[in-house]
């Protein structure tokens, strides 16, 4: 709600940069031509204007594995559409680098040019010791996502 003192945005899937434009891939993101993929997808630009008019603090916590969503055949396992190859030279696999923000805080499962591992349970790993660690009394969020 607009006027809130914080804003908190979750999202566990994949990240790619089209044009150096960091996106937020839906499981259902059409990989089929540029201008499909960039219809089908969230800008994290727009993700981090709408958190910052809303509140005055922010947290954005992606959960995004940095892996290349569109290496198989078939985009198995994602719902996607396969990237098509005359897209494939303005797509890179993860997030590029994100500049400062006033008032938000991102928070990453893996480092750039790094892979999350998606774990053997229902969540991720970062997913799983996020649970874990959120709900403890005083224990402030930075140091949350320091043991995360």
């Amino acid at each position: 709600a607009k006027g809130a003192d914080v804003a908190l945005v979750y999202f566990s899937g994949h990240g790619v940069e089209i044009l150096g434009d960091n996106r937020l891939l839906p499981i259902d993101a059409d990989a089929s031509s540029l201008d499909a993929l960039e219809k089908t997808s969230l800008p994290l630009e727009e993700v981090r204007d709408s958190v910052a008019a809303t509140a005055k603090v922010g947290l954005i916590m992606l959960d995004a594995c940095r892996s290349d969503p569109f290496s198989g055949s078939s985009g198995e396992g994602r719902g996607a559409t396969s990237l098509a190859k005359d897209v494939s030279d303005k797509v890179k696999p993860g997030l590029g680098r994100i500049g400062r923000a006033e008032n938000i805080l991102f928070a990453f499962s893996a480092a750039p040019g790094e892979t999350a591992a998606d774990g053997t349970g229902q969540n991720s790993p970062f997913t799983t010791a996020l649970t874990k660690y959120l709900g403890t009394d005083g224990l402030e969020i930075r140091s949350v996502l320091t043991l995360v």
